[in-house]
């Protein structure tokens, strides 16, 4: 393939490879769905499951449809009808990488539960293709919708630049479902899961995933619309937005059609390396851990080979950047530390949060070219909820003990790659920040028409940091406190079925799970919108402070948001582990006070982990979206 090949034909490409990695995803869906569905018992129970997430997905999309009409019209109105389409663009894909991704997890678990008895390694494939669906789905759809509608913006006639802003509609329809499902599938997940383990394990001395327990199929729908859909949603926009933000940081910086081409030939080539990862995990057979691990690595490898030739192919002779001479040999060491900060974040953070590392066991006792891999990493946080609900089915379906311990297994692995993916989409959603904010200062320079600066010296960047700093703390408290509302709700149904309905405890009578799924339901989406808003109220009351000041706010949601999101969603997986570790029998095993002190520690952890800290994400990146948007009205209010 000639260097001219790529320069002309560069989007194009990556939007044919966004096409490949759709039809890989839907051979991965027959396979999945093709896949023995088990006993009676267990597709009655996986039904359950898939009815209960259905209902909760619909009724959120109904919920953030109205909120997002409203925002529809202001984006027209501050920046056009082209702005509010990719807006549209954006919320579409978001919404349908979750669904359909949720949607085929919640039918890989049962799969997966009869793939147990017949070894570990048929269930770890049968989860981890349900999961790699949605990873694909993830980064094809961003692809795809970012390439499309840039290549529709500029055929208008509309020049580079004014295609590039344009996409800033986008990331705020990707932003706001993100926001929504991150923190709606959050609070369901944890509320049912919290109350389940409070009434269950405490008061009734239940086990895990118990059928007597009314809060049960509530629980393993939390794991599908929190730990999929709501991570999907995340991922998505946080992949479009790097990918927007590498266009735009190409342009500024270069202004060469060679540099706006670039961030999408590595985005489209990192595909081929994700599947290139996914079969590894497919025909390797090893132990979960090293096959889940080398998957990735396998996909770095590929991805820095794929990297250095395109770069040479793209960059012959390197830029100019100013007066300083960039060569294409350091262009390609730039990706390349994308693609080991990826590396790093798996490793270190398997370390911290595995069951087979001292700093759990001590607990028992006590971005683009980061982004480009989302397709394969991904693939490990869905793989977590499919092991999650595989263990409950095997519970609930009375399978033998030996389908149990093999689901039990890969679901401890399953709490570390959720944990390796909440960092990895952390990590990656700072990069997208910084990008975003240096978008913020190019905006706002060129409406004022000089240059802008943010002096420390300056009151009013001081202010904004520390009101910015603040933001997290509130908004994880918020998230918390949702938490707890809403898992209250959960505690006193089961209660109260329990009560009224004392065979539910010998089996005599059946608990009535739907209604706690309604309970719940009703629950999470009520408590979400007061954080979901926090956002936008300090972003439209700190403008009027002045664009200093907004300036600082950013910066200093950046740098707490960080570390409050990172610390977050470590600690929790690392006490939920912790918990299982006991659970396998030591310091005195299921029952001990050990044991009862690690569930009340994982009643703290979950929420931490799967809610709060993973939500603080996008509300970062839709905060510095917001400023870039509200620009021009905050400008004019501020200096009349």
């Amino acid at each position: 393939m000639p260097p001219s090949f790529l320069l002309t034909n560069g989007i194009a490409l990556a939007i044919a490879l966004s096409v490949v990695g759709l039809v890989f995803a839907f051979i991965l869906i027959k396979k999945v769905v093709g896949a023995d569905a088990g006993n009676e018992k267990m597709t009655e129970i996986a039904s359950a499951i898939q009815q209960g997430a259905k209902a909760y997905l619909n009724r959120q999309v109904m919920a953030v449809s109205l909120i997002a009409v409203v925002v529809f019209a202001a984006v027209w109105w501050l920046r056009g009808g082209l702005t509010a389409a990719g807006f549209v663009v954006g919320a579409v894909c978001s919404l349908a990488a979750g669904y359909i991704g949720m949607m085929i997890a919640v039918r890989a678990n049962v799969r997966t539960a009869q793939a147990a008895s017949v070894s570990s390694h048929s269930a770890l494939k049968v989860a981890f293709n349900g999961g790699a669906v949605t990873g694909l789905l993830v980064v094809a759809l961003g692809l795809l919708s970012v390439g499309v509608f840039y290549l529709v913006v500029r055929g208008t006639g509309a020049h580079a630049k004014h295609a590039i802003d344009s996409l800033v509609g986008l990331a705020l329809g990707s932003s706001l479902i993100s926001v929504f499902a991150r923190l709606g599938g959050g609070i369901y997940t944890k509320a049912a899961d919290v109350g389940a383990d409070l009434v269950g394990k405490n008061e009734q001395n239940l086990n895990e995933d118990d059928p007597r327990n009314p809060a049960t199929i509530a629980d393993n729908v939390g794991d599908n619309v929190g730990d999929c859909a709501g991570m999907a949603a995340d991922v998505f926009e946080t992949y479009a937005v790097s990918l927007i933000g590498g266009v735009l940081v190409g342009h500024l910086t270069v202004g060469t059609e060679a540099a706006v081409v670039y961030p999408f030939v590595l985005c489209g080539l990192a595909i081929i390396a994700s599947l290139i990862g996914i079969g590894w995990v497919n025909f390797i057979k090893q132990e979960a851990t090293a096959s889940l691990v080398c998957g990735v690595a396998v996909s770095g490898i590929v991805a820095s080979a794929l990297f250095w030739w395109s770069t040479a192919a793209i960059f012959p002779q390197g830029i100019k950047i100013g007066e300083m001479a960039v060569s294409s040999t350091n262009l390609f060491y730039c990706a390349a530390v994308g693609l080991v900060m990826t590396l790093l974040v798996v490793w270190i953070t398997n370390y911290y949060t595995s069951t087979h590392h001292k700093p759990v066991r001590l607990i028992a006792i006590a971005v683009v070219s980061m982004l480009s891999l989302s397709g394969i990493v991904i693939s490990l946080d869905a793989f977590g909820p499919i092991t999650d609900n595989a263990g409950g089915i095997a519970v609930m379906a009375g399978l033998p003990e030996s389908v149990r311990k093999i689901t039990d297994e890969l679901d401890a692995v399953g709490n570390t790659m959720k944990a390796v993916t909440k960092g990895y989409a952390i990590a990656s959603a700072g990069l997208a920040a910084m990008v975003l904010f240096g978008s913020y200062v190019e905006d706002l320079q060129a409406f004022v028409g000089h240059k802008v600066s943010f002096d420390l010296m300056d009151h009013r960047v001081v202010i904004g940091m520390f009101i910015g700093g603040l933001l997290p703390f509130l908004f994880t408290s918020f998230c918390m406190s949702a938490v707890g509302n809403a898992a209250g709700a959960v505690v006193r149904e089961v209660r109260r079925q329990i009560t009224a309905k004392p065979g539910i405890l010998t089996g005599a009578d059946t608990p009535d799970y739907a209604q706690c799924v309604d309970i719940v339901t009703k629950a999470a989406l009520g408590q979400m919108i007061v954080p979901a808003l926090l956002p936008l109220i300090f972003v439209i009351a700190v403008s009027f402070l002045g664009m200093e000041a907004l300036g600082g706010v950013l910066i200093g949601t950046i740098v707490t948001g960080l570390f409050v999101g990172i610390s977050m969603t470590s600690a929790g997986g690392a006490w939920d582990n912790a918990k299982k570790f006991i659970e396998e029998g030591n310091h005195g095993g299921k029952g001990s006070f050990a044991h009862q002190a690690a569930v009340t520690g994982d009643t703290v952890g979950d929420p931490y982990k799967d809610t709060a800290g993973p939500a603080v994400n996008p509300m970062i990146k839709v905060v510095n979206i917001l400023a870039i948007l509200i620009i021009p009205i905050a400008f004019k209010a501020v200096t009349k």
